[in-house]
């Protein structure tokens, strides 16, 4: 808060229109997407031109009195033509038809148009470029919507213990993981866990009373994978589903159960019940 009430005393009380002519990129933005019929703040100049004193003759309707570049923030002079400085806050046309009115003439001698319109020329509202950005609008809404789509109540990592990758046991092959279950919701929730493998038997701990998260919290648990000795035939693939309290399907993700070769650990149960 101290660091950001900094910059802000800093940039009201020094930079000021500095933001605007160096960091801003609105300016540029706009250079880079108009085009002569695209609508902008101008002055028009052969109304305007030649200035002089309000009672000379023979002048046009631009007074000299600078009114507006005085009450521009960015210090730019409109009449000098279309400026990557321009910010768009039409200041400029306030001020200039308060003095149009004082002199009993036409406002708008800076205001919104075209610099085709500006010029006199013909003006052209459908264009090319028009249906091109509407194509990316268009793009940019799809991919918005589709990411929104995406976005979850809850969200789940699953990593394998650090250590030994799998160990043997009198009871089977067991592997060893960690589930971490994120609450995105503002109520605490009990989220279950269930697997699906191309392993027909195996069991898993871990979940037998589900994984109770706080409100935007999480819960980190050990998940145990054991496969029985007779039924282990080697590497498999599992799918961890994480489910919510009406056990509706909120994402899964993928692990590999690792073991030793099937071959080697059954001649080695062979070679120890010989030896019994």
């Amino acid at each position: 808060m101290a660091v950001a009430t900094g910059i802000i005393y800093f940039n009201f009380a020094w930079f000021r229109e500095q933001l605007c002519l160096v960091i801003c990129p609105y300016g540029r933005l706009q250079s880079a997407l108009i085009d002569d019929d695209s609508v902008i703040i101008g002055y028009d100049e052969k109304r305007g031109e030649p200035r002089g004193h309000a009672k000379e003759t023979g002048i046009g309707d631009c007074v000299a009195c600078n009114r507006c570049v005085q009450v521009c923030p960015t210090g730019i002079d409109i009449r000098q033509g279309l400026q990557i400085e321009c910010i768009g806050c039409a200041n400029c046309i306030d001020a200039c038809d308060t003095i149009m009115t004082k002199l009993s003439r036409p406002k708008g001698l800076i205001r919104y148009d075209s610099q085709n319109g500006l010029a006199g020329k013909k003006q052209h509202i459908l264009r090319p470029r028009l249906f091109i950005y509407g194509v990316l609008m268009l793009l940019g809404a799809t991919a918005f919507t589709l990411s929104a789509m995406q976005l979850r109540s809850a969200n789940m990592g699953l990593t394998r213990m650090t250590g030994a990758p799998y160990f043997i046991t009198d009871s089977g092959i067991r592997n060893q993981y960690m589930i971490r279950v994120i609450n995105k919701s503002n109520e605490s929730k009990t989220y279950q866990i269930s697997s699906q493998a191309d392993q027909a038997n195996y069991k898993m701990e871990g979940n037998e009373d589900g994984i109770t998260v706080g409100p935007l919290g999480e819960e980190v648990r050990p998940l145990i994978i054991t496969v029985p000795r007779e039924d282990y035939v080697g590497h498999f693939n599992l799918e961890i589903a994480l489910l919510d309290p009406e056990r509706k399907l909120i994402l899964t993700k993928n692990a590999e159960f690792i073991g030793p070769d099937a071959r080697l650990l059954q001649k080695y149960q062979q070679d120890q019940d010989s030896l019994k």
